[in-house]
């Protein structure tokens, strides 16, 4: 990334030195100046290399081609991040699939009937913070840790901090579309996908939260489950909860391990009082209108 901006800024530089070599050679064609002044840039009479308006021009276009780098650079920065967000996400799948490996292909569980345990961490009461230690995929985790996104800010911390910004299919991977609650607890295993390259295992999440910050009405809090639109079992919408933080795009990881980009495509009130607006101002919503891409077909 700094090498990106120090070629970004050297190019920028080159056009200045050229730009300032044709005013030089254009005031020595016309006489104004016959060799380069000993005493500085600044030296009086007619050896005098550049004038007032002159320097005035040469700051103004350094201005302009700095003002056209800014959003090549900022785009940059936000790609560079959407990357290491991939990478994050990569890890994720690959902890999974050796976890598949020892268990005989049985995906993690998302969470449990007691509330105190999610794929991500766990707990020993409702009011302590998740740990990832003892995590489902804590032994596969490089470092041991899950990375957090690099474009996720949560300046308020939510009811399920420790994800790092991303969410586990808990409907249909690591979960089971039921009614009954034990049932709805059992994860997939992974015969019964039959579509791994197209159904999503992980992707970038983040719920919105009443909470004001800076101002704002609302803020986004961390959410470990990405929601497909519609609680196939109780026949009922889900409140959306994939965040299309990267240049309006969100990272998954699907379940053959393969990570993209994809687009928001639907979004909808759900069931925590915000409206179909608020969602997509802060760019959260669902990759498809259906629950395809998230199911097990």
């Amino acid at each position: 990334m700094i090498c990106f901006e120090i070629v970004l800024v050297a190019v920028c530089s080159n056009d200045v030195n050229n730009f300032l070599r044709r005013i030089f050679k254009a005031k020595k064609e016309v006489g104004e100046i016959r060799t380069y002044p000993s005493d500085g840039m600044f030296a009086s009479g007619k050896n005098k290399l550049f004038t007032l308006i002159e320097l005035l021009v040469v700051i103004a276009v350094i201005a302009i081609l700095a003002a056209m780098l800014m959003p090549a650079l900022a785009r940059a920065r936000q790609e560079a991040r959407r990357i290491s967000c991939s990478s994050n996400g990569r890890q994720l799948g690959l902890a999974t699939m050796m976890y598949l490996n020892d268990w005989n292909d049985f995906f993690p569980p998302a969470d449990s009937q007691d509330n105190l345990q999610r794929w991500f961490g766990v707990r020993d009461t409702e009011q302590e913070p998740w740990e990832v230690e003892g995590s489902p995929l804590y032994p596969y985790l490089q470092a041991g840790e899950i990375s957090q996104c690099p474009a996720f800010v949560d300046p308020d911390p939510g009811f399920e901090d420790g994800a790092g910004g991303y969410g586990y299919n808990s409907q249909y991977i690591g979960g089971t579309p039921s009614t009954d609650w034990e049932e709805s607890l059992q994860p997939a295993r992974m015969g019964l996908i039959t579509n791994s390259s197209g159904t999503i295992m992980f992707g970038d999440t983040a719920l919105l939260d009443d909470q004001t910050f800076a101002g704002e009405a609302f803020d986004l809090i961390e959410y470990p489950f990405v929601e497909a639109p519609e609680f196939e079992a109780w026949g009922m919408g889900t409140t959306p909860s994939t965040h299309f933080r990267h240049l309006e795009q969100a990272n998954h990881v699907f379940v053959d391990g393969r990570a993209a980009s994809r687009r928001m495509k639907h979004t909808q009130a759900g069931f925590y009082g915000y409206s179909t607006a608020d969602q997509q101002r802060f760019n959260i919503g669902y990759v498809a209108e259906d629950n395809s891409p998230y199911d097990r077909e």
